[in-house]
């Protein structure tokens, strides 16, 4: 339907991550390149991983800047997300028979069938919020059990938003980016103070000398048979960059957030100016496609946040 086309990485070709089509077009800041992303979405790849919640948020973005989403891709996603709903928690569907992986964007590791991931959840509950918004019969107790779903997934002893309900014995450090995501776009937040910042506390205190591993043992080590690559126990920018939004959003100190997004900025970028895929947490070398669009999500998360923030002035982190 437009005349741009957008790829979700140059090794990944026609395979398109709406996430990745949805931070590439919004860090560009051009109304005509989110509208051609936008229109070049198709449903059989919003129907896996958070792709149908990030596309239910950003056709409400669109239709609040005056654009026309198509309501029948939008109502498959909505219908998508209810059909695998359950009590207010998403229950992402199985991909390939047999395979318990490929349920979330860091899709190698696996979850039971019946298993709620936290970063799922997280973008469950804006998504709803943003089918609200799009005219989806969608009511206050809807989102309030979804919010109370993402809520039971932080494990009160360690300390640490677990990387789903079942697997409270792994941290996720992709847990949070949901409620950024939700935040920045409709101001909202959906955990308590006290649990994100006992999160961002506990991961900064077990983070490798490289970044937070996506998801780790609850004392920081790498899961069996896990090498700190990739899916495997590697460092995701968006991650961690998300993790510390969070801490601005939820009140913890400016500066000394500030100072760790500047941390891992260096990780990120020391090998050469470019941001990955993820980087290994037992090296530090750059794993995967690089040129990845973290940036673009970072910049726009980072420029809504402090707007709904009240923050002014030159960004120390630019």
């Amino acid at each position: 339907r437009g005349t741009t086309i957008f790829i979700s990485g140059v090794g990944y070709g026609w395979k398109q991550w709406v996430s990745d089509a949805f931070y590439m077009s919004r860090g560009l800041d051009d109304v005509v390149y989110d509208r051609e992303a936008f229109n070049s979405v198709f449903f059989e790849r919003i129907e896996y991983e958070d792709n149908a919640q990030y596309y239910l948020i950003w056709s409400a973005l669109v239709k609040r800047e005056g654009g026309s989403p198509d309501m029948r891709t939008v109502r498959r996603a909505y219908q998508f997300i209810r059909d695998h709903e359950s009590d207010g928690l998403f229950i992402p569907p199985v991909v390939v028979p047999g395979l318990k992986i490929n349920k979330t964007y860091h899709d190698q590791l696996p979850y039971d069938d019946d298993d709620a991931p936290s970063s799922d959840q997280g973008f469950h509950c804006g998504a709803l919020i943003a089918a609200r918004e799009l005219g989806f019969e969608v009511n206050d107790r809807d989102i309030e059990k979804a919010i109370e779903g993402y809520r039971r997934m932080f494990n009160k002893e360690g300390g640490y938003m677990a990387t789903s309900l079942k697997q409270q014995e792994n941290i996720g450090q992709d847990a949070l980016y949901g409620e950024v995501l939700t935040y920045a776009v409709f101001g909202i937040k959906l955990l308590p103070d006290d649990i994100v910042r006992k999160h961002i506390e506990t991961s900064i205190r077990l983070q490798s000398p490289y970044g937070m591993r996506v998801i780790s043992k609850s004392n920081g080590d790498l899961l069996e048979g896990h090498t700190g690559v990739y899916t495997n126990g590697g460092s995701w920018f968006l991650n961690d960059a998300c993790n510390y939004l969070d801490g601005l959003i939820h009140g913890m100190d400016p500066d000394f957030i500030d100072n760790c997004i500047v941390w891992r900025l260096e990780k990120e970028l020391a090998w050469m100016p470019a941001f990955h895929e993820s980087i290994s947490t037992v090296t530090g070398n750059p794993h995967g496609h690089h040129l990845y669009s973290w940036n673009s999500g970072y910049w726009w998360l980072r420029r809504e946040v402090r707007k709904r923030l009240g923050f002014t002035g030159t960004d120390p982190v630019e």
